[in-house]
């Protein structure tokens, strides 16, 4: 079909699954899955920058957060939240905080 359809101006490719992708070549060099340290799911594969520039190269990926890892900074900046009442509503049970956070 591919050949049929370019040979008449008519632009397409070939649809890959995800498996013929990770496994192409071409997105191992252009490193389009990095390994991620995730601090409780291990090592895994992540979706990188699909686009590469030489003088603003991407940002290596960074694991997703733990469940309320942010919480706190994120109610002190977005809320202007103070930490007094940070600690009262933590230690109310209204927000949950990881136990790693900061």
């Amino acid at each position: 079909w591919v050949e049929r359809l370019q040979a008449v101006g008519i632009p397409c490719s070939v649809v890959r699954t995800f498996s013929e992708v990770r496994s192409d070549p071409h997105t191992t060099a252009r490193e389009l899955f990095p390994i991620v340290n995730h601090p409780t799911a291990g090592p895994h594969a992540v979706t990188g920058a699909p686009l590469k520039f030489s003088l603003t190269p991407a940002v290596p990926p960074r694991p997703a957060p733990l469940l309320g890892e942010h919480t706190r900074n994120a109610l002190q900046s977005l809320l202007g939240l103070d930490a007094t009442t940070l600690d009262s509503l933590f230690a109310k049970g209204v927000l949950y905080a990881s136990p790693t956070a900061p």
